[in-house]
């Protein structure tokens, strides 16, 4: 029946990359795939990085180029995600993943302090630092 047919379905690719909130971080990829599905409002992503080299970079780090804004609904407007893989961190890993309010980017997390998310900066990569990820959020 024509009511229960997609009207919004969309497949394609975008170009991840780190950023850091304060200073730029400066990176060389091996690899910097990103695809994803939206169906109506939902976006359902899946991203691998691996470097080659990095230099640079201060503050919170950060996936840039979701390939649409999240909502800036409150409540359920936030996305998050599952990390699939990780190979060459330094220290602390990613273990766990969000997109973050009206924003274009998965912000990126190594653990918890005292029941709050810890921030993962540049510190935390290496040279071949690999990362892969898969989530979803609304638009």
């Amino acid at each position: 029946m024509s009511s229960e047919l997609l009207d919004d379905y969309e497949e394609g690719s975008f170009t991840p990359a780190y950023s850091t909130q304060s200073a730029s971080i400066t990176a060389s990829y091996v690899s910097q795939d990103g695809k994803y599905t939206k169906i109506g409002r939902f976006v359902h992503f899946q991203i691998y990085l691996r470097l080659s080299s990095k230099s640079g970079g201060s503050g919170h780090l950060r996936i840039d180029n979701l390939p649409f804004a999240s909502s800036s609904a409150s409540g359920a407007a936030y996305g998050g995600g599952v990390v699939a893989y990780t190979n060459n961190w330094d220290n602390d890993t990613i273990d766990r993943i969000m997109v973050g309010s009206g924003s274009d980017q998965v912000q990126l997390f190594v653990g918890t302090s005292s029941g709050t998310n810890v921030n993962a900066g540049a510190g935390n990569l290496n040279n071949d630092t690999q990362l892969r990820i898969f989530g979803s959020y609304q638009v």
